[in-house]
């Protein structure tokens, strides 16, 4: 047991080396155009978006290394898979039907007309959005890494939520060089509120992965639904729709760590479906 928890420890370690390396040095460059260093070019944009693949470059380069081609396309296979429809049905929709409720009680509480829902004109322009988060703002460049690798090793060390809250700070500070820049999601946010919002959806996160098996592909649903529901409700119309949604948002998982065991955040205790869990036991036995 000492030896496999040493060697998982070293894994992590690399795997957040391997990460915020590949990701803050991609980023470096539109970091030093904002700051007026060096003169901007369009090619940082790229770089950018090739940065956000640092999670998944960790996870597989250290999948291939311990586990070899067959541990990588196991993990590969992970993120194509779901079991239960529920845990699918609960990833696309939960955030965007929230998103719903917070705007129309804003609009309710402070007397303002309903926004006027432009993309919803154009079905298909809803579909070309969600793929593009799907594949390059977030959900395929990191899930394999933060659920699909990390959660895994945490959650065979610490309890569910203690792993979440955990994953969850990490996870933040992994966006902390995008707050610098310009023209991104997160310019001129505030960091400590988006750290409280991402603990919260690291929850979230856990309790979708544990409860469909270790499926990647819900998470990335999830992930990707979280990016674009502000986008189908705009909230940020509303003085007071954020403030709705967060209020919305924590009552679900409170609810969440009630109804589940917190150390597992599964119906049943017992339950110790999710892969990473026999992973770990076949190395133990």
């Amino acid at each position: 047991m000492p030896i496999i928890i040493e060697e998982d420890n070293r894994n992590l370690i690399l795997f957040f080396v391997i990460t915020f390396a590949f990701s803050w040095s991609l980023w470096c460059p539109s970091l030093l155009a904002t700051m007026g260093i060096i003169k901007y070019r369009i090619l940082y944009d790229l770089l950018r978006i090739i940065g956000g693949f640092g999670p998944f470059i960790g996870a597989f380069s250290l999948t291939l290394y311990n586990e070899g081609v067959t541990g990588a396309r196991i993990l590969w296979s992970r993120a194509w898979h779901y079991e239960n429809w529920r845990y699918l049905l609960i990833a696309l929709f939960l955030l965007p039907f929230l998103n719903f409720i917070s705007l129309l009680m804003a609009v309710v509480t402070e007397g303002i007309p309903f926004p006027r829902l432009s993309i919803w004109n154009d079905y298909m322009f809803i579909l070309v959005d969600f793929i593009f988060y799907f594949f390059i703002a977030g959900p395929f460049q990191e899930e394999f890494g933060w659920r699909g690798y990390v959660l895994d090793i945490l959650q065979f060390k610490w309890n569910a939520l203690e792993s979440s809250l955990i994953l969850g700070a990490i996870w933040s500070l992994w966006h902390l060089p995008l707050f610098y820049i310009t023209n991104t999601a997160h310019t001129n946010d505030s960091f400590l509120s988006f750290t409280f919002a991402v603990i919260i959806m690291s929850i979230l996160l856990t309790w979708l992965y544990n409860n469909s098996d270790g499926s990647i592909f819900v998470v990335m649903i999830f992930h990707a639904s979280n990016n674009i529901s502000n986008t189908l409700f705009p909230l940020n119309t509303t003085v007071l729709g954020n403030v709705y949604y967060a209020i919305l948002l924590d009552l679900v998982v409170v609810i969440i760590l009630i109804v589940y065991n917190y150390k597992t955040l599964m119906r049943k205790s017992s339950e110790m479906g999710i892969r990473g869990y026999r992973k770990y036991e076949r190395l133990i036995t």
